[in-house]
């Protein structure tokens, strides 16, 4: 998994994977699942996030995509 440093980047790759990526409804639905069980019921929540569990988060969507 890349780790990236840059917080705004990371926020919106997860901002993109989750409103803009074609996910399958099954995989929609866990992450969906995934973001509320880390508190993240809308994305500004991202913000209130420390840089290490943005890439937490961000390495769950990475392992969803491949």
């Amino acid at each position: 998994m890349e780790i990236t440093l840059n917080r705004k980047h990371t926020i919106d790759q997860i901002e993109w994977v989750t409103t803009e990526f074609e996910w399958p409804e099954v995989m929609r639905k866990e992450w969906v699942s995934f973001l509320k069980s880390n508190k993240i019921h809308e994305l500004k929540d991202l913000e209130s996030l420390s840089m290490k569990e943005l890439n937490e988060i961000y390495g769950e969507a990475y392992s969803l995509l491949t």
